[in-house]
């Protein structure tokens, strides 16, 4: 049965041998894939590939063939990749399911795990969270309201005496290019806002380290510092 959960997926180059392991790693670590296209070029159109015990027809890459999925996969030859590609960007406002009360699963993590951080059960926190297609990275343009009148070279240097937290200066951006493969939250354009009480910020870390896989060792280490492993 496939669950709202389940994502529909496209692999493109699903005859040739890349595209032949990443079928067999998507079974092998569970990826929850509702429906599978398998796509290839025009010579390829009629073989069969086998996943999850079915055999799936082949298709043809078309201009449209990407509109019902929600990722694609690609494991074609490099010209094939860089016609196909800029078709599968987009900007999508939703990341995972909506609540009743149309928030998104995301939005409401990023609330709770904020609070839980901070320690401020009722800190008044709100978001809109997007799928942007890069290979990697998550950043936020993020508006802050103190207690107190807080000048932006203040919060710069609170922000950089912070463990982990990286600021750079204003003529550097923070991108997810910047940040890939870095422990680092990098950080910038801190500004005050010129409306109102609040500061301006960005910031960019590495999703894949910074949040997952750093935090887990990290936490490792720190149980082992106490005398806890």
């Amino acid at each position: 049965m496939v669950s709202r959960a389940d994502v529909d997926v496209a692999l493109v180059g699903a005859t040739g041998t890349v595209g032949t392991v990443l079928l067999q790693l998507l079974q092998q670590r569970n990826f929850p894939v509702g429906r599978l296209v398998p796509l290839a070029s025009r010579r390829s159109v009629g073989a069969q590939v086998s996943f999850r015990g079915e055999s799936l027809p082949v298709a043809e890459l078309e201009a449209n063939v990407f509109d019902a999925v929600d990722l694609v996969f690609f494991a074609a030859t490099g010209a094939l990749s860089r016609r196909w590609a800029p078709v599968a960007h987009n900007v999508v406002p939703l990341c995972e399911d909506l609540g009743a009360d149309g928030s998104s699963s995301e939005e409401r993590k990023l609330r709770l795990e904020t609070r839980k951080i901070l320690g401020e059960r009722d800190l008044p926190l709100t978001a809109t969270c997007t799928r942007v297609p890069v290979p990697v990275g998550h950043a936020a343009s993020a508006w802050l309201e103190t207690r107190r009148p807080l000048p932006a070279e203040d919060a710069r240097r609170a922000l950089a005496d912070f463990p982990g937290v990286r600021v750079l200066a204003d003529d550097a951006l923070p991108t997810p290019q910047s940040v890939a493969g870095s422990d680092d939250v990098q950080v910038g354009r801190v500004r005050a806002d010129p409306e109102g009480p609040g500061l301006w910020l960005w910031q960019v870390a590495d999703n894949l380290r910074k949040g997952t896989a750093t935090n887990a060792v990290q936490i490792a280490e720190a149980l082992r510092q106490r005398g806890c492993l």
